[in-house]
């Protein structure tokens, strides 16, 4: 009897402890878990709202959700900004538009060079706006001073014409238009030739696989040809030598499919209704870097 008391006795004291072992145990195993849970990253906010905090587009004038094909080349979308701006008292009225071309092919090339023209359009964009505001405040001035109406609707057209669209170029010529009063408005003209291989604007050196002396020789021989078989009185008496003093290696041309074509506008070689005068030397003359 005295045996199976004891035995019972520790029996007890073996479940006591036992008890403990396993108490202890499971405060341990909470405390670890609140430690993991504490040291557990915040969730991530979802893809959206991440997209709609950070500011990952650039502010743009142009209406990104609505592109308009372009008429010849199905890689090529433009989108246009628009605005129509009027003077203080109402008389005076500026209408600004500009169309942007922009690349629809998936290349790292192509967003740089979209970035370019993004970044030329709304620099177009813009000083249209400010060239637009200083002539409307220029018209209500006069108009008040001479106690007359001077008043005319200002405006300003810049858009794109692809002249070149290869393995290796892509060659763009901005055209605009500018209407400041007058009998007519006046063109102009701001080539953007690009390297499809780096994305990286190009001109002058390098651009052409020759000198810049004889780069400058192939436009003045284009030039004399061209006014040696025009008519009489078709240019300014001082066009040849205002050609011949040219020195300007990187801008006043664009490349075509036939070649370099140079370009003077109205007024610098010939009257008004002349248009641009242009000039094409061909690419066996006037070779391109990489071709």
């Amino acid at each position: 009897m005295k045996k199976s008391g004891l035995g019972r006795v520790l029996f007890l004291i073996v479940l006591v402890v036992m008890a403990a072992g396993v108490g202890m145990a499971l405060g341990m195993a909470g405390e670890s878990g609140e430690k993991s849970t504490s040291q557990e990253p915040e969730p991530l906010p979802e893809v959206r709202e991440i997209n709609e905090s950070e500011e990952t587009e650039k502010e743009t004038p142009f209406d990104m959700a609505t592109p308009i094909p372009d008429e010849v080349y199905t890689t090529i979308v433009s989108y246009e900004a628009k605005k129509l701006l009027q003077s203080e008292n109402g008389l005076a009225k500026a209408e600004i538009t500009v169309t942007m071309p922009q690349l629809t092919m998936r290349s790292a090339v192509a967003g740089k060079i979209n970035e370019q023209l993004l970044d030329f359009y709304t620099g177009a964009y813009e000083n249209g706006l400010s060239a637009g505001g200083e002539d409307m405040e220029f018209q209500q001035e006069t108009s008040e001073e001479a106690g007359e109406d001077f008043y005319y609707r200002y405006s300003y057209e810049e858009g794109y014409q692809v002249t070149l669209f290869d393995e290796r170029y892509l060659s763009i010529l901005a055209e605009g238009y500018e209407y400041a009063g007058g009998a007519h408005g006046m063109p102009f003209r701001i080539p953007l030739i690009f390297d499809l291989e780096t994305g990286e604007q190009v001109k002058g050196k390098s651009l052409f696989a020759v000198s810049e002396e004889q780069f400058m020789e192939r436009k003045r021989e284009a030039y004399r040809e061209l006014i040696a078989q025009s008519d009489e009185g078709t240019y300014w008496e001082d066009a040849l030598s205002l050609v011949e003093e040219s020195t300007d290696f990187d801008s006043g041309y664009y490349l075509s499919e036939n070649g370099v074509t140079f370009y003077y506008a109205p007024y610098a070689l010939a009257p008004y209704a002349a248009g641009f005068v242009e000039a094409t030397v061909p690419y066996e003359k006037l070779p391109l870097v990489g071709e």
